[in-house]
C-alpha cells in the first residue's frame, strides 16, 4: 500500500502508469508530456502545473510501496518495502521522465491492466476530497473480482480506509461525536460525485437492499457495517478475459498430477 500521498501525486503516478501501458511497457522509463497531462486533468495554469508535477515527482522519488503479511491467526508477519522510482525529471520543454524501480516494473509487467475510469482525471479534490480514493478503490476491487458475485459489492469500511481525507472514528469520538456530519454525510456527498461513472446504494450481504426504515434510522453503528452496491454506466467488456481465465483453469485441471515415488 502507498499511504499519505496527495491526490495530485496519486493522479500523476496513474498517468505515468497508463503511459507505461500504452507504450507497451517495453522499458521501465516513461515519458509524459506536461501539456498532455494538463489536458487530461483539465489544468489551465502551466506554471502551477509544472510546479505541482515537480513536487509530486519529488514525493514519488522518496516514496515506497509496503507489502505486509499476516499469519493464519491474522497477526502481523513479515513485510517488504519496494521503491517506486529510480530516476525522474522534467525537461525545459515540459517532458516528464520517470523510471520505475526494477522490482516495481517487473511487478507491473505481471499485473492485469485495470480499466481506468476517465472521471478520475477530473475530480475536484477540494470540493470532494474523498471521491478520487473511493472511485479508485471501487475500480481496483471490480478489476480484481471481475466475474465473481462480489465484483460490484464493496464494504463501507474498505472505502473509508482508502481515503486519507476521511476522519477516523477515534478522531471524531475525541472531538464532538458528530459521526453523521463528519463521516456519513461527506461519504455520501463524495460517492454521489461519482455519478458520471456509476450509481450506488447501500446494501447488506449478497446485495440485499436496505428497507426504507433502515435508511431513515441509520446511525454510525449501522453505517459502518454496511456494504455498497455499484452499477457502472460504462465498463469495458471482460468476456475475452474471463474466457482466457476459464481456459487456464481447464488446462491446469487437465495436467496429469505427479505422484510421489515410494521409498
Amino acid at each position: 500500500s502507498i499511504g499519505g500521498l496527495k491526490t495530485s501525486t496519486h493522479r500523476l503516478l496513474d498517468a505515468i502508469t497508463v503511459a507505461l501501458t500504452e507504450s507497451g511497457a517495453k522499458s521501465p522509463t516513461v515519458s509524459l508530456s506536461l501539456t498532455e497531462y494538463m489536458e487530461k486533468c483539465g489544468l489551465k495554469d502551466r506554471k502551477e502545473a509544472r510546479k505541482q508535477a515537480k513536487e509530486d515527482l519529488e514525493t514519488l522519488f522518496d516514496a515506497r510501496i509496503s507489502y505486509k503479511e499476516k499469519d493464519h491467526a491474522g497477526q502481523p508477519g513479515g513485510f517488504a518495502d519496494v521503491r517506486i522510482c529510480e530516476a525522474k525529471g522534467i525537461s525545459r520543454d515540459g517532458i516528464i521522465s520517470f523510471k520505475f524501480s526494477d522490482t516495481l516494473y517487473q511487478t507491473l509487467l505481471r499485473s492485469c491492466i485495470m480499466p481506468y475510469p476517465q472521471q478520475l482525471w477530473r475530480l475536484n479534490s477540494k470540493r470532494n476530497p474523498n471521491s478520487y480514493y473511493f472511485l479508485r478503490k471501487i475500480a481496483e476491487h471490480k478489476n480484481m473480482n471481475v466475474g465473481k458475485p462480489s465484483e460490484d459489492i464493496i464494504a463501507v469500511k474498505t472505502l473509508l480506509a482508502a481515503s486519507p481525507a476521511m476522519p477516523t472514528h477515534r478522531s471524531v469520538a475525541a472531538k464532538d461525536r458528530h459521526f453523521s456530519r463528519s463521516i456519513i454525510e461527506p461519504f455520501e456527498r463524495d460517492m454521489n460525485a461519482l455519478e458520471d461513472t456509476l450509481v450506488w446504494e447501500y446494501c447488506h450481504s449478497k446485495g440485499a437492499p436496505l428497507t426504507d426504515e433502515e435508511l431513515q434510522n441509520m446511525n454510525y453503528s449501522t453505517f459502518i457495517e454496511l456494504l455498497i452496491h455499484t452499477e457502472w454506466k460504462q465498463y469495458p467488456d471482460q468476456t475475452a478475459r474471463l474466457q482466457r481465465k476459464a481456459e487456464r483453469i481447464e488446462q491446469a485441471k487437465a495436467k496429469p498430477k505427479r505422484t510421489k515415488k515410494g521409498g
